[in-house]
């Protein structure tokens, strides 16, 4: 459920803010909501949780990784690192007041929870890498001469 939360917070991000966000900026919020089902939060605490995660996840371009690769990746640590932080201070009784789920132009992702599965819309990843490289280190493995004249 918490990879479902974090793709949900993702396409309200994407379309709230009108660009492409890397997925950093929503796995702070399925962070926040991993770390709240095994510490046992309550309903409020939870919603502190990710209010405050969606509230401070890094907003990293994606585009401008992909124009410019580093090892960056996507904002993923901070992502992650905001997520924790989030849950660490709703447990300790920092508040946070509501997140774009919540919005009615957003609400129907959530009243989806458990009946439709966001995650059958994605790609699975065979390797830990950009997935971009994935077709070379598929031919690699086969054997197949990866080598392209003049590359």
């Amino acid at each position: 459920m918490c990879y479902e939360a974090a793709i949900r917070c993702g396409l309200a991000i994407q379309d709230h803010y009108q660009f492409h966000h890397s997925t950093g900026s929503y796995g702070a919020f399925g962070t926040a909501a991993g770390m709240g089902r095994i510490l046992g939060f309550s309903a409020e605490q939870l919603n502190h949780a990710l209010s405050i995660a969606e509230f401070h996840a890094p907003l990293s371009p994606v585009m401008r990784s992909v124009e410019y690769p580093s090892m960056n990746k996507d904002g993923v640590p901070f992502g992650t690192l905001v997520g924790a932080e989030a849950a660490l201070e709703a447990l300790s009784g920092s508040t946070g007041r509501g997140y774009l789920l919540e919005m009615p132009e957003y609400r129907a992702h959530l009243d989806s929870l458990g009946t439709v599965w966001e995650i059958m819309n994605l790609y699975f990843k065979p390797y830990t890498c950009c997935r971009w490289a994935h077709q070379h280190r598929g031919l690699y493995r086969s054997g197949k001469n990866a080598c392209v004249p003049g590359f």
